[in-house]
């Protein structure tokens, strides 16, 4: 059949196709000509303007992608004879079927061939999109963002409209902004606010940090807090047809680690280990919502918490911007809704992990190793000491597992055996000691040595040493600030525990503070975990939140309480060390 090709006035020379050395210093030279920046997306730095000539390419048919309908240019200028299709599946089009009309709106080029009247198109498959209706608001443009974005841009209230602020951005206008996140036991929230360089607010966003509870951190609340500012700057950009490389902002945040992940967000990642790293899900999201925006916005490490140690009047701006923003994070936990285990995914997740129907974002490995050898543990013990399964969920695991992170190899394998007791007392070594000797060489007891004894013996040389052992210990917790109550009582039950004497109850008080009821609470499940294997570091998290509930009552009246130093944590992970310390020594 006869072609019809597109047609060019132009002459091209025959020659050998590029190397690869020549298109790099091609794009090289066109990128410093008429680029103003070298990353994505390009942005020229004048834009093109109408055509000042007829175009050197000529294509007699074109096509409507939406009717289907092809377009054949006639002998008058401005006319032009629409074909209508014969057989859509094949892309063929009849030539009887011919009728004048106007060029339409929206027209494609194609290559096309006659063939017995017929016009076979061989170069393009229509699959044209249904034109969706242009939001007319930003509210309506970011409901039709996917769940996830949407619960990011969820809690922003702006001072004026979200124009105002696109109009800055397009003017080049610098920004100012401060990011913060908290992490809790119940959770995490973040917070950010954007003024601009002369101090003029424009916005705020609060919201929670989702993610599995137990292991979040506060990295995840500072990342969440970042990602939250970037994206609704983006996504104004986007709505208001801007190029996202007109930013120009500085964000403040005092987590030194997520401020390096900022501003190296461009540099590509290599390998799968990636995609096993913490937090990686909102880290993806983050790298793609700030190299757009890329090289004109920077983040800035500034030290957290001024405020604790100087008045408003001797900080600096950018200081008095994260102290507003910590205090918009403090505020989400009554604002927001609380943090949910298994959220919608980001867009730029590739891959999750998942147990038992949780999303995992956080220390995979060891999640995966809990996963598989929790319950078996779990299983054993309930066995072996006669709990219910409420004593184990009662007993601080998580404290546990951070004082004894970080210890030596002996003293490790020391806290493994010592807990499973496998430790050589008599009670084990006369099956393998060539004198069958089970008896305690301390004391004269009709009793084999058992793990009991070693803390039990009535030697009075080990009486006393561990009695000296134990008052050490409350030394250590009074330096901590310690309710005085609670070291009462553990010092009293530990003493009577090693001397096999009746344990004592705690009394109320006349006027208790609820972390007096706390207190009660943990003498009652310690005495189901039992006193025992509280010198294994086993202990109720009922202790940990009555001296959390302690300190932040004492700090409304006394300076020395920082609640960033004096909390659950931090005197639970003490407490433990030195009971472990105890055993040790004994």
């Amino acid at each position: 059949g006869d072609c019809h090709p597109c047609e060019s006035k132009l002459l091209w020379p025959r020659q050998f196709y590029p190397s690869n050395k020549c298109w790099s210093a091609w794009k090289r030279a066109l990128t410093q000509t008429f680029l103003t920046s070298t990353n994505r997306p390009y942005e020229l730095e004048e834009p093109l303007g109408k055509w000042i000539r007829s175009p050197d390419r000529v294509y007699p048919i074109v096509a409507d992608p939406f009717t289907k309908y092809l377009y054949k240019e006639s002998p008058i200028k401005g006319i032009y004879h629409k074909i209508s299709p014969s057989n859509t599946h094949r892309n063929q089009y009849e030539l009887d079927h011919e009728e004048e009309a106007m060029l339409p709106n929206i027209a494609i080029p194609i290559k096309s061939r006659v063939h017995n009247n017929t016009i076979k198109i061989s170069t393009i498959q229509f699959q044209p999109e249904k034109a969706s209706a242009t939001p007319l608001t930003f509210t309506e443009y970011k409901n039709t963002l996917p769940d996830a974005i949407q619960e990011l841009l969820r809690h922003i209230e702006t001072i004026g409209s979200d124009k105002d602020i696109a109009e800055m951005i397009f003017n080049g206008q610098t920004f100012i902004a401060a990011s913060d996140g908290s992490k809790k036991s119940t959770g995490g929230t973040y917070g950010w606010i954007l003024e601009t360089e002369q101090g003029d607010l424009l916005a705020e966003g609060m919201g929670p940090v989702h993610g599995a509870i137990n292991t979040m951190t506060s990295h995840r609340a500072e990342l969440y807090g970042l990602t939250s500012l970037t994206l609704y700057i983006l996504h104004l950009c986007i709505y208001h047809d801007i190029c996202p490389t007109r930013v120009q902002m500085k964000v403040y945040c005092d987590n030194s680690e997520c401020v390096q992940k900022f501003n190296q967000a461009t540099i590509p990642l290599r390998g799968t280990g990636r995609f096993n790293a913490a937090d990686y899900d909102v880290e993806s999201l983050l790298r793609q919502t700030v190299t757009p925006m890329h090289p004109n916005v920077k983040a800035m490490w500034i030290k957290g918490h001024q405020d604790e140690h100087a008045s408003p009047e001797e900080l600096s701006h950018p200081s008095l911007l994260n102290v507003a923003a910590d205090e918009l994070a403090e505020f989400a936990y009554e604002a927001c809704e609380s943090s949910q285990e298994n959220p919608p995914p980001f867009p730029t997740t590739r891959i999750s992990l998942i147990i038992a129907g949780k999303r995992v974002t956080s220390k995979m490995t060891h999640q995966v190793e809990d996963a598989i050898h929790l319950p078996h543990l779990k299983q054993h013990r309930i066995h072996k000491y006669s709990w219910d399964p409420h004593t184990w969920d009662t007993t601080d695991w998580n404290s546990f597992d951070i004082a004894t992170k970080r210890q030596q190899p002996g003293f490790k394998r020391f806290i493994h055996r010592f807990t499973s007791e496998w430790l050589p007392v008599g009670a084990r070594t006369k099956f393998y000691h060539s004198e069958n000797q089970a008896k305690c060489i301390s004391c004269d007891s009709a009793h084999d040595e058992s793990h009991a004894h070693v803390f039990q013996c009535p030697n009075p040389r080990r009486k006393n040493h561990i009695l000296n052992q134990i008052l050490q210990l409350m030394l250590t917790l009074r330096k901590k600030y310690t309710y005085k109550p609670l070291i009462k009582i553990i010092q009293s039950n530990l003493i009577k525990w090693s001397r096999g004497e009746q344990l004592e109850s705690l009394p109320s008080p006349q006027n208790p503070f609820h972390y007096d009821h706390l207190l009660q609470e943990a003498v009652v499940e310690q005495n189901n975990i039992g006193w025992d294997h509280m010198l294994k570091g086993w202990i109720s998290k009922k202790w940990g939140q009555a001296q959390e509930a302690f300190y932040k009552e004492r700090s409304q009246r006394d300076t020395r309480i920082n609640l960033k130093h004096h909390n659950h944590l931090t005197w639970s992970k003490t407490f433990i060390k030195g009971l472990l310390e105890v055993a040790t020594a004994c």
